[in-house]
């Protein structure tokens, strides 16, 4: 329950949906971070020994501290707003939906990765343009199969969209209603049936049925009830069809996995054609 969530939840979101590539620019980060941090303690620690200038040379270090505190301010923009949430037990909602402010923060830490990768990949730069090439193209190739759904992307680790589904909140915002009404209005065009009684619909959005009519690009009725509607839209996130007798007639898919339902649920629409494979 959203109240009672996992101390894990927010990380564990984050290492599902960063892409993968973040994430070991991230990673990179982190180590180069932890190994900068360990040689300035030693270097602090030496300079503290009997030497006598060692109040100098702390200071030295204190102003090397300083001029590095853009970076600081930015680790601690992300780790901080993190760690109160983990701390307090806070009520999150929807995956990080709440804690994407810190995203702009982990881009800095990930190109600072990415510097510090720098010369590594200049010594074999046919090959890091390549892969770079090769990574960038699935990233469009998957955005372009999502549309418009491109939010419900997962990382690898999450097993990609596919294998994420039913594991994590993905829909969350019932996009695929949308989708799933666009396609219903191109098969009614040429329902005879509809022509001059427009039909009446219900989307499964819950609490937010004032939401349906700012979707609707034709003068449909909207049903709250779905036993006095003559289509019904469900989602992956609601479903309110269950009750009602009903024929499938249509889905809107992702890599083979199912965000909208749509149904045909009144005698009138009985020469509308059975499911044909949604996208």
């Amino acid at each position: 329950m959203t109240d009672d969530l996992p101390r894990t939840y927010v990380p564990g979101q984050l290492l599902a949906r960063l892409p993968d590539a973040f994430l070991v620019l991230l990673a990179v980060a982190f180590a180069y971070g932890i190994a900068a941090a360990a040689f300035f303690l030693r270097e602090t620690a030496a300079q503290w020994g009997a030497n006598r200038r060692a109040r100098w040379h702390a200071g030295a270090l204190m102003l090397m501290l300083a001029l590095e505190r853009g970076i600081l301010v930015v680790c601690a923009a992300v780790v901080l707003p993190l760690a109160f949430l983990v701390i307090t037990h806070a009520t999150i909602y929807d995956g990080i939906r709440h804690v994407l402010f810190v995203i702009p923060m982990l881009a800095v830490l990930a190109g600072a990765g990415l510097r510090a990768l720098l010369p590594v990949l200049r010594r074999i730069p046919v090959v890091a343009a390549v892969a770079a090439g090769a990574y960038a193209g699935s990233i469009v190739v998957t955005m372009a199969a999502l549309h418009p759904l491109e939010y419900i992307a997962m990382n690898a680790l999450a097993g990609g969209t596919r294998g994420a589904y039913q594991r994590f909140e993905l829909d969350y915002w019932s996009a695929a209603a949308t989708e799933a009404l666009r396609r219903l209005e191109r098969r009614l065009d040429h329902e005879k049936a509809f022509t001059e009684t427009p039909p009446s619909i219900t989307i499964c959005i819950p609490w937010r049925e004032w939401m349906v009519g700012p979707m609707l690009h034709k003068p449909w009725k909207i049903e709250t009830d779905p036993e006095q509607a003559d289509f019904i839209i469900e989602t992956e996130r609601s479903r309110c069809a269950a009750k009602v007798p009903t024929t499938l007639i249509d889905e809107v898919k992702r890599f083979d996995r199912t965000f909208a339902w749509i149904y045909a649920a009144h005698p009138r629409i009985g020469d509308v054609p059975a499911m044909s494979r949604g996208h």
